[in-house]
Order: C-alpha cells, then sequence, then structure tokens
C-alpha cells in the first residue's frame, strides 16, 4: 500500500509517521523534505503477515482470542479467519 504524506517543516512527536519509523528519523526526513508531499510505501502486507504470524504463535501458546483481539485491537472474528487461513494453508 502507498500513501502519500505531507511533509511538514518541523517533526511532532504525534506525527503519523511516527508509528513505522522512529521520531529520530522523522525529523531528518522533516529537515530534509520538510514542506513536499512523499509517496510512502508503508509494507502493510508484510506487516500484517508479521502480526498474524505471531498471533498464531500465541494462539499455540494457549492465549485466548479474546486477549488476542485486545491487544493487536481487532475482532475475535478476525483472529478465527487469521487461524483458519492458517490451517487452509498447511493443508
Amino acid at each position: 500500500m502507498r500513501n502519500h504524506r505531507n511533509i511538514s517543516q518541523k517533526a511532532k512527536q504525534d506525527h503519523p509517521l511516527t508509528a513505522y519509523i522512529s521520531f529520530e528519523a522523522l525529523k531528518k526526513l522533516c529537515r530534509y523534505y520538510g514542506g513536499t508531499k512523499l509517496e510512502i510505501d508503508l509494507c502493510t502486507k508484510l506487516i500484517r503477515h508479521q502480526r498474524n504470524q505471531l498471533i498464531l504463535e500465541a494462539i499455540e501458546k494457549g492465549t485466548t482470542h479474546s486477549q488476542l483481539a485486545r491487544q493487536y485491537k481487532i475482532s475475535e472474528r478476525q483472529i478465527r479467519r487469521i487461524k483458519q487461513q492458517s490451517a487452509v494453508i498447511k493443508s
């Protein structure tokens, strides 16, 4: 997924990009590209795959669907889908 972001002249702790890069990296980005609009690949497929792997490992260790849903801020139904998709891939 590509995302267009306006890069401000000054870095702020609550900037949405701090979810993906460190605040120090954001300050450098603002210094060099402040005032411009950048297209940024957020690697959402990779991030989602890694999250799903962590969820599957936690399920194997006995963590409940409810606990995982709260931890990852997704529904229990989505947890069940992740588990079901994994079972289909393994078979």
